[in-house]
C-alpha cells in the first residue's frame, strides 16, 4: 500500500462496512497556502480545531475525535482515511443525509514542530440506494 493507491483500501473499508459498491468522489483541496501557521497561532492549547473548521492540529486519533470520524486503520505517510456519516451541516446539497462517508486526510506540518491533518477529498458511498442516484464528477 503507497499513499498513491490508499483510497483504493479506503473504499474497500468502505466497502466492508456498508455493503455499498456506489462511490462518488467530491474533491476539497486548500489554496496555495490555507493558512494553518497562522490557524495554529489562534489555539488556545498545543492541539485542537482549527477555524477553517476543516484542519486539526495534533495526532490523528485527535483529528478522527474531533471530525467525528472512525479510524479505518489506513494511515500511511502523510495519508489517512476515517469513516463517518453526512450530517445536514456537512452534506452538500446534493448528498443525502445519513450517506456514509470516507474522508481523507492530509498530514501538514507547522514550523514549531507541531503536525496537523486536514480534509482534503471525501469518498461517499450510499448504501440501500442505486447507484443511479449518486452525483457524478467529471474525471
Amino acid at each position: 500500500m503507497t499513499e498513491g493507491n490508499a483510497w483504493m483500501y479506503a473504499q474497500r473499508a468502505l466497502f466492508e462496512r456498508t455493503g455499498s459498491l456506489c462511490f462518488t468522489t467530491m474533491e476539497y483541496e486548500p489554496g496555495d497556502d490555507p493558512g494553518y501557521e497562522a490557524m495554529a497561532a489562534k489555539l488556545v492549547g498545543s492541539t485542537g480545531l482549527l477555524a477553517d473548521g476543516r484542519s486539526f492540529v495534533g495526532p490523528l486519533e485527535g483529528a478522527l475525535a474531533a471530525f467525528h470520524l472512525q479510524p479505518t486503520g489506513i494511515a500511511i505517510g502523510r495519508v489517512a482515511f476515517g469513516i463517518g456519516f453526512v450530517t445536514p451541516e456537512r452534506a452538500m446539497p446534493q448528498l443525502p443525509a445519513g450517506t456514509m462517508w470516507t474522508p481523507r486526510l492530509d498530514r501538514f506540518d507547522l514550523n514549531d514542530g507541531r503536525t496537523g491533518w486536514t480534509l482534503t477529498a471525501t469518498w461517499i458511498a450510499v448504501v440501500d440506494r442505486t447507484c443511479s442516484v449518486l452525483p457524478t464528477t467529471p474525471d
